[in-house]
C-alpha cells in the first residue's frame, strides 16, 4: 500500500508473510529496493536489469520468487531447498496437443488395464473359492436336513 510516496504492508499481509516465512520488496525503475519486508540480509538491495530478468524466472539466489508487474513487486519464500521448487518449462506450441493426447491415451490405457486386471483376478478368486463354497453349502444343507429328520423309533 502506498501512502504519500511511502510503502507499507498492512498487518494481515505482514502476518501472512511471517507465517509462511516469506519476504517482499518493491523496486524502483533503477532497480533499487525502495521497500522491503523480511528481505533476507544476504540479498542485495540494488539489481541490474539482467538481475531482474534472471529472478523474474522464479529464482533470486536460492529463493523462489513470484513477480507482480504492479510497481515492481517481488515476493519470495524461504530458500528452495526447504520448501518450494519452481520449474520453468518451455515447449514449442506444435508439441502441446500431441503431448496432451499421449498423456490422455496413457491415462485411459491405465484405467482399462486396471479394470481388466480387477475382473480377471475376481474371476480367479471365484474359481479358487468354488470348491470351498460347494463343500460349505453341502455341509450346511446336511445339518439342516438332519435337524428336520424324525428320530428313528
Amino acid at each position: 500500500m502506498a501512502t504519500d510516496g511511502q510503502f507499507s504492508a498492512d498487518t494481515q499481509a505482514k502476518e501472512m508473510m511471517n507465517n509462511f516465512e516469506a519476504w517482499a520488496m518493491i523496486l524502483d525503475d533503477d532497480g533499487t529496493v525502495v521497500w522491503e519486508e523480511n528481505l533476507p540480509e544476504e540479498l542485495p538491495r540494488h539489481y541490474s536489469s539482467m538481475d531482474i530478468a534472471m529472478f523474474s524466472r522464479w529464482y533470486l539466489d536460492d529463493y523462489p520468487t513470484n513477480i507482480a508487474k504492479r510497481q515492481g513487486w517481488a515476493f519470495g519464500d524461504r530458500p528452495a531447498s526447504e520448501s518450494v521448487v519452481n520449474y520453468y518449462f518451455s515447449f514449442k506450441a506444435q508439441y502441446i496437443w500431441p503431448m496432451l493426447f499421449g498423456l490422455t491415451a496413457v491415462f485411459c490405457i491405465n484405467i482399462l488395464l486396471m479394470i481388466y486386471l480387477f475382473i480377471r483376478n475376481a474371476r480367479r478368486v471365484e474359481k479358487a473359492m468354488a470348491p470351498i463354497l460347494r463343500w460349505h453349502s453341502a455341509s450346511v444343507s446336511r445339518k439342516v436336513l438332519s435337524i428336520w429328520k424324525k428320530p428313528a423309533s
